[in-house]
């Protein structure tokens, strides 16, 4: 059960994936329940979104390595300017992000600055970016 919604998930995935996928089910599951407690509404279940959840699975079934997941304490560790962007994020993830404009205002820090950081957290896997009606939206991902 995600956030708000119902969440199925179905793997569609070859006789050698299907053996990895038993050999690292607890891995796995654990991103497939943060990845549905993540999800809100339907908008979260896009292109990118479900792209950057196959190439997480891909990458433990194949490397067996897991995303780096971001719990509280880390975060708290974190460059003021990261962490503050991250909370907010984290907060107004129920709402579908928040414009890079408000993000701003609430950091307190210029936008151009706010859009470096946040471009360097989206690297990272750490943050999304899209547009909505002519205006950036940043938002957080699971790993967070």
């Amino acid at each position: 059960m995600g956030g708000t919604i119902p969440v199925i998930l179905y793997l569609v995935m070859s006789q050698e994936y299907y053996q990895k996928y038993n050999d690292s089910l607890k891995k796995i599951a654990k991103l497939v329940l943060r990845m549905s407690n993540w999800v809100f509404s339907i908008n979260d279940f896009n292109t990118e979104t479900l792209s950057k959840l196959s190439s997480q699975i891909k990458d433990i079934l194949d490397k067996q390595t897991e995303p780096e997941y971001l719990e509280m304490s880390a975060i708290l560790k974190l460059p003021k300017l990261e962490r503050e962007i991250l909370l907010v994020t984290l907060k107004e993830h129920r709402n579908g992000g928040i414009t890079l404009q408000n993000l701003a205002e609430q950091v307190r820090v210029n936008q151009k600055t706010v859009l470096e950081k946040a471009e360097e957290l989206i690297r990272k896997g750490i943050l999304r970016k899209f547009e909505d009606n002519d205006q950036t939206i940043i938002d957080s991902l699971w790993v967070v």
